[in-house]
């Protein structure tokens, strides 16, 4: 029904990848699976709820228990998360609260009404209008104080037992209203500080741009992201892409990953000119950050580069695993995680993309390549990911009915860069020295990248 998420998990493995790996909160499982305990376990240390059938549940199942627990639990959740919410919000004002004290040297009764050095009574004012909480110290929600005191007052009493009463069908319905009307206003929010940022971060970056540029916006990432590089055929500058973003961010910590398996290393070793050792070989050894380090070779501050095996048999070893262990390993160290993918589809690529933020698909004018590319979106890309299309070499020509007929069908124009043929990377193979800022051609694929990055 609305409102839950079902998986149905039919072996250990199963059990054991969502508890590890994704965000559940209950688990309901039969007492006669052989390693309950273990389960158990592992669902306590992710505080997932277990209930089991024959010992907490009827067995075999009954339908209009099980709904009538789930009903309950979810309320237990929303109250949980709500109250989780307000605790944050209290935590952050404290903080704000006293950095403020810290810059200003003013007291906390007089906090309401401090001005920082060179602020006036008319700027002050203005501030409290107009920006939002969570953008700088000492700033109010603008006209949401009455609006959460009246909601707070909506919700259902609770009586001195702790227990809440019943409530009627109305009293129900204020109560969702309530929670909706919640996240709202921390949507409304998010989006007053992102406008805020958007408008003040030129002074603050002082001209410097993310990528060390003078005279740019200086762009403020979310940490943790991952992208993905997609191709439906080799030869459409995809590796190239990923290479010059790569170097372009590294004022970041960024990792690159090539996931294109093949005999004797892959297109980027011999770009760089760097040996085949070392590469993800060493990191299936350790699955630990240790072993992540030994196994990344740094192309530049900020830019490290993990590779494929060397070779195809060893490449054959690599499970969906290891690439979920290497991405948890390494969201604790970098900022953006990078992979480029083969140009096929199978199981550790759809893993890959179920885990990606962005997609970067790349093409170049020739029919096939948009072709496929086209059908590999509609196949494997879900419909709520952000991406971004490449049309790369446009000098190729042909094809151009192709970007008004099937394409747009998957991408909005805004979503769409076109890429001319570059005369610097003509015949080039080798870019161990290569300044990355001569690509003015690749300045738009930068741009477009980091307006999908924006906080």
């Amino acid at each position: 029904k609305d409102g839950y998420n079902f998986l149905n998990l039919s072996s250990d493995f199963a059990v054991s990848f969502i508890l590890d790996y994704e965000k559940a909160d209950i688990l309901l499982i039969s007492k006669k699976i052989s390693n309950l305990e273990k389960i158990i376990k592992q669902a306590a240390r992710k505080k997932v709820k277990v209930f089991i059938f024959g010992q907490d549940l009827k067995y075999p199942a009954d339908r209009d228990e099980v709904l009538s627990l789930l009903k309950e639990e979810r309320l237990k959740i929303e109250e949980e998360r709500l109250n989780s919410r307000n605790n944050i919000k209290g935590i952050f004002k404290e903080v704000f609260r006293q950095q403020r004290q810290e810059k200003t040297g003013i007291n906390n009764n007089e906090r309401d009404n401090a001005l920082l050095p060179g602020e006036n009574e008319v700027l002050l004012k203005k501030k409290n209008k107009k920006r939002p909480a969570a953008a700088e110290p000492g700033f109010y929600k603008a006209g949401s104080k009455k609006e959460i005191k009246d909601m707070i007052e909506m919700e259902p009493k609770i009586n001195p037992k702790g227990r809440r009463r019943a409530k009627s069908g109305a009293e129900e319905e204020d109560r969702i209203k309530y929670i909706n009307n919640q996240a709202d206003i921390y949507e409304k929010i998010g989006r007053q500080e992102k406008e805020w940022l958007k408008e003040n971060i030129k002074e603050k970056s002082k001209g410097r741009g993310a990528n060390g540029g003078q005279g740019q916006d200086k762009y403020i990432t979310i940490k943790q992201k991952i992208i993905v590089f997609i191709k439906a055929k080799g030869g459409v500058g995809s590796t190239v892409l990923a290479l010059y973003l790569s170097s372009r961010l590294s004022k970041l910590k960024i990792l690159l990953v090539d996931l294109n398996f093949s005999e004797g290393g892959s297109d980027l070793g011999y770009y760089l000119d760097i040996p085949k050792t070392p590469n993800m070989v060493l990191f299936t050894d350790g699955y630990s950050k240790s072993s992540l380090d030994s196994s990344v070779i740094n192309i530049k501050d900020g830019f490290d580069l993990l590779q494929p095996p060397p070779s195809y048999e060893l490449s054959k070893k690599m499970e969906l695993q290891d690439i979920y262990s290497l991405v948890d390993i390494a969201r604790k160290k970098y900022h953006l995680v990078l992979f480029d993918l083969p140009n096929w589809i199978d199981d550790i690529c759809l893993g890959v993309l179920d885990m990606a933020d962005l997609a970067v698909m790349v093409t170049d004018y020739s029919t096939g390549s948009m072709g496929r590319l086209a059908s590999i979106n509609s196949r494997f890309v879900y419909g709520d990911l952000e991406k971004i299309l490449v049309i790369n070499k446009n000098g190729n020509g042909g094809g151009r009915h192709l970007l008004k007929n099937s394409i747009t069908e998957f991408f909005t124009p805004s979503e769409i860069v076109s890429l001319s043929q570059s005369s610097s990377l003509s015949g080039r193979s080798e870019f161990y020295r290569f300044d990355f800022s001569r690509l003015k051609e690749f300045e738009s694929f930068e741009k477009k990248v980091m307006e999908k990055l924006y906080i």
